[in-house]
């Protein structure tokens, strides 16, 4: 007896070492994420497969929580629509501004953030790096819903400049915009080709929190919970995910200017001083006296990428480290919290953040949370805004962080505020063993290089430089490689550097022990344990019954003939009696909607079926719902028997509505379809899923049917000897190819139409194809329907009233607004070596030729002026008038200066040369200006030079020309 007693209790404490889990307690959620691209945290590959940090959280939060996620693939604008419509419960990536706070519920804790960068490209020898005052001005491209929008304005306001934004909607066009000079910078959080871009400013970084809705405060306080837990409970979660997917860009390339690399060259040691106790920070090998920890592999790097030298001191408290700083003894200052404040109270100009660090909480195990003495480093910078921010407290400062552990392992104070890595380092070597980390504070310590303001002005801009180099990869690797100490570990720290695993070998001694006994055990009870296991597994057949009743979508009913008892077995119900006449009338005993008169019928003859010995019968019945609303219901009933005896019947009522909804909308579409096909000229059918092409039809005639086995692509057609017009071939097998189909059904497009040009009968048609796009209700596959319309005449009057829009309506040359996009256009795409040229025509005291002659002659001068253009400029050039007496020459290609002069002179003979006869024979003169460029620039700026030129002109007397060169608008000539 005592045998067994004893083994009970150890089999019930290994039951609860073994088996006591949160997660298996927690109720199960299936909670619907809205999930958006985003380089290095939300990404979904080719084969399916997501991939990301922000990912790796929603699958460490569902170890706490028991989530299960279903998730919406879409873009980041919708995601924050979805979620205030109530379409999906949770999402990632929200800064936690006013605007976000006032619409949706935010996580108490960021997990990420993001830092935009502004760029441009590596041929741009003009920007340098935060050279603020050449940006002035400048057109930058943004990225629709660009998070780092805001630190941009933040930016311009600091530095009083002004930025034109121009926007794009996806990162690919972003950096093509950049390329082609359409922008002359871009905001970035990450670039794709590094090769071609140069950073030239990078913007704070922005935390980022999950968020839900307004009214979906449980899921928000399950989540915060777990956010904590994780932080706790894994430190170094965060720091894994870094290390994993780093997020920044390759390293830039460092672009010195000669004065940098001056001071490079002239300046072979740079003084630095650091904290010889902060590790593993920073801190002096006490075997070798060298300077180790995280800065001092940071500076290997600098001096790898600058060819700059360094000196390192080692100041024994941090206090010492500052005096250096602010009185000029030494030139730069390893760490120091990236502060504004705290650097210019120490007189430090501040490199960009090199690390990201947390602030936690060290108590010792027993300690109250309400905790009235802290230990805090003196001087540091996260020491003063706590004594800002908690004044209650009782705060005794201590030299080193050291210090601040051991009067908290000694009880002196209740708690310490320490940088998260610098914890994490010290709990780690043993000797702090009665100390955790209670939690995360709201208090940063993000680490940036302090340089003396003292110090050379080159100095600082070199390290943001250097710093810029070293890529994410590189820095999580100096992290990791630092956070473990060096050093033997006791039997006693074995305990706290391993307590997970010694925790498995202690189970596994007990599971030994136990199992000794347990087998004595078996020996005296063998008879009685078979009993017992039979019983068991018989109650667990049970359960195992019962959960996957529980498990099941649709409802289950058990019907006892012999009692008319009717119970639904996946439910709580304790059963009702029914009588003769409604003894199965489920659905309207169970709230399922009134049948209508074919359901009714169709249900007295499955309970007909099943009684005259059916095993099983099924049918779909129609019913209505209270709200007036149809519900389809599949009902199965399955007979149950003893004997011969028909003893049950298992009911199973599975909610098809959905379905029978789908199939009747693509009937309903099918019968449009057929519709349309009445004036159509064409009619394909195709599975894009599969690439299946079902039938095609050509004026009524089937030319491919489901026998032919034929695969749909846009290449197909001219096989069918139908032929595109060659300038319009390219745009339409990109609109009909399968991925631009099934990518439009995917965002939401039900119908694509587009149109283009065939040839048929010698001459060229326009017809106009529209797809319709749809799921199919049986297989889900995405299905197209495309039907062409002949739109010939249609479309010739449309582009007639379009052309006739482009068009001068006196002279038939291009309108003002047509040469500018006409011009935009050709900038945009010319090479770097074709030189381009525009003309300013003005005609001379055309004022006084209206008031002498009326605006008749008038009309008839400018026309005149416009075929004379036409006779001496080449069929490409672009022809304007401007307005007014303006007109306007754009030169695509030009040889030579003196092809200019050519030009230009033939104009001016000509008119000298043909006095016009609406004039009374009298000669009418032009004022000429040119500009010349073989840059990607604006036509504003191209205008602006030929206008310039122009003035010049009339100020010279008129009636001549003028060039303005590339570079310079005095630069002029005849």
């Amino acid at each position: 007896m005592k045998k067994q007693i004893i083994a009970s209790i150890l089999t019930l404490f290994l039951c609860f070492v073994l088996c006591a889990s949160p997660a298996l307690a927690a109720q199960s959620l299936t909670v619907r994420v809205g999930y958006y691209p985003f380089v290095g945290h939300q990404e979904v590959n080719q084969s399916g497969v997501r991939t990301g940090d922000e990912y790796d959280y929603y699958r460490e939060l569902a170890q706490y929580t028991n989530w299960s996620y279903r998730f919406a693939d879409t873009s980041y604008e919708n995601c924050i629509k979805m979620l205030i419509d109530g379409e999906i419960d949770l999402m990632w990536g929200l800064p936690k501004n006013s605007a976000t706070q006032k619409t949706l519920l935010l996580s108490e804790l960021s997990t990420g953030s993001v830092a935009g960068g502004l760029y441009t490209t590596k041929r741009n020898s003009v920007l340098m790096y935060e050279d603020y005052k050449a940006l002035d001005g400048l057109r930058v491209g943004v990225m629709n819903a660009n998070l780092s929008d805001g630190q941009l304005d933040k930016l311009c306001k600091e530095q009083e400049i002004v930025l034109t934004k121009i926007f794009y909607p996806t990162q690919e066009e972003l950096e093509d915009a950049l390329q082609k000079g359409k922008v002359d910078i871009i905001l970035a959080a990450h670039i794709n080709d590094t090769s071609t871009v140069k950073m030239i400013a990078k913007l704070d970084e922005i935390p980022l929190y999950f968020a839900t809705s307004k009214n979906n405060t449980d899921l928000m306080q399950q989540l915060n919970t777990a956010l904590l837990k994780i932080k706790a409970l894994n430190p170094f979660f965060e720091t894994e995910l870094n290390s994993k997917y780093p997020t920044a860009t390759s390293s830039y390339q460092a672009a010195f200017t000669p004065e940098e690399q001056a001071y490079i060259n002239q300046n072979p040691v740079v003084q630095v001083v650091y904290d010889a106790e902060w590790q593993p920070i920073e801190y002096k090998d006490a075997k070798t006296g060298e300077y180790r920890g995280i800065t001092a592999d940071v500076f290997k790097k600098i001096e790898t990428y600058t060819g700059l030298k360094f000196a390192y001191t080692g100041s024994e408290t941090f206090t010492q480290a500052l005096q250096m700083l602010s009185g000029g003894k030494t030139e730069i200052l390893a760490s120091l919290t990236r502060d504004y404040d705290w650097a210019d109270e120490n007189g430090a100009n501040l490199s960009p953040t090199f690390l990201k660090s947390t602030v936690v909480m060290v108590t010792r195990t027993a300690v109250s949370s309400e905790a009235k003495v802290v230990a805090l480093p003196k001087s540091f910078c996260t020491t003063r805004q706590i004594k800002e921010t908690q004044p209650e407290k009782t705060v005794i400062e201590y030299d080193t962080v050291e210090e601040c552990l051991q009067a908290v392992k000694q009880g002196k104070a209740d708690v310490t505020f320490l940088n998260a890595n610098v914890a994490n380092y010290f709990l780690a070597t043993g000797a702090f063993s009665n100390l955790r980390i209670a939690g995360l504070t709201d208090y940063k310590e993000n680490l940036a290089i302090a340089v003396s303001k003292q110090a050379d002005p080159r100095l600082f801009s070199i390290i943001n430089k250097a710093l810029l180099q070293i890529s994410s990869e590189e820095m999580n690797s100096i992290v990791l490689s630092n956070n473990v100490p060096e050093r033997e570990l006791s039997v006693a720290d074995m305990f706290y550097v391993y307590p997970v695993e010694c925790a498995v070998v202690i189970v596994l001694i007990a599971i030994v022990c136990i199992g000794l006994m347990a087998f004595l055990l078996k020996a005296n009870n063998a008879k009685n344990k078979k009993i017992q296991e039979m019983l068991g597994e018989a109650h667990l057949n049970s359960e195992r019954y019962q959960i996957a009743l529980q498990q099941v979508s649709c409802d289950v009913f058990e019907y006892d003939v012999c009692t008319q008892t009717l119970f639904k077995s996946n439910k709580t119900d304790s059963g009702i009696k029914l009588g003769k006449e409604d003894n199965l009338q489920l659905v309207d005993n169970y709230s399922y909607g009134k049948l209508d008169e074919e359901s009714c019928e169709k249900h007295r003859q499955m309970r007909h079926a099943v009684a005259n010995g059916d095993k099983q019968v099924s049918g779909v019945l129609k019913s209505t719902l209270e709200d007036g609303s149809l519900c389809w219901k599949k009902l199965t009933l399955t007979s149950l028997k003893q004997g011969y005896v028909l003893s049950r019947v298992v009911i199973t009522v599975e909610d098809v509505t959905s379905e029978y909804l789908a199939k009747m909308q693509y009937q309903t579409e099918q019968n449009y379809r057929n519709a349309m096909l009445s004036n159509a000229v064409a009619a394909l059918t195709v599975n894009l899923t599969t690439q299946k092409i079902f039938s095609f039809y050509i004026q009524n005639q089937c030319v491919l049917d489901e026998s032919d086995e034929k695969h749909y692509s846009p290449e197909m057609f001219p096989q069918l000897n139908i032929k595109i017009y060659p300038q319009d071939k390219e745009a339409m097998q990109e609109v009909f190819s399968t991925e631009n189909l099934v990518n439009a059904y995917n965002f939401g497009y039900k119908q694509l139409d587009h149109t283009f040009r065939i040839w048929h009968k010698e001459k060229a048609l326009w017809i106009k194809v529209t797809v319709n796009l749809l799921k199919a209700p049986e297989t889900g596959d995405i299905m197209g329907f495309m039907y062409a319309q002949d739109v010939h005449e249609e479309e010739q009057q449309k582009r007639k009233l379009q052309s006739a829009a482009r068009r001068d309506a006196l002279t038939g040359l291009y309108n003002r607004a047509t040469i500018e996009q006409m011009v935009t256009q050709a900038l945009e795409n010319k090479n770097e070596s074709t030189m381009c040229a525009f003309f300013m025509l003005d005609v001379d005291n055309f004022k006084q030729v209206n008031d002498r002659y009326g605006h008749v002659n008038g009309d008839a001068a400018l026309l005149c002026i416009a075929e004379t253009l036409k006779r001496h400029f080449r069929a490409g050039d672009v022809i304007a008038r401007m307005g007014g007496d303006e007109f306007a020459v754009f030169m695509k290609e030009v040889p030579n200066h003196n092809f200019l002069r050519q030009r230009a002179k033939a104009v001016l003979n000509d008119l000298r040369n043909n006095p016009l006869e609406q004039l009374q024979d009298k000669v009418l003169t032009i004022s000429i200006g040119i500009a010349i460029t073989q840059d990607n620039i604006a036509f504003d700026t191209l205008y602006s030079r030929a206008d310039t030129a122009l003035y010049i002109t009339k100020q010279g007397g008129k009636n001549n020309f003028h060039i303005c060169r590339e570079n310079a608008y005095t630069q002029v000539e005849k």
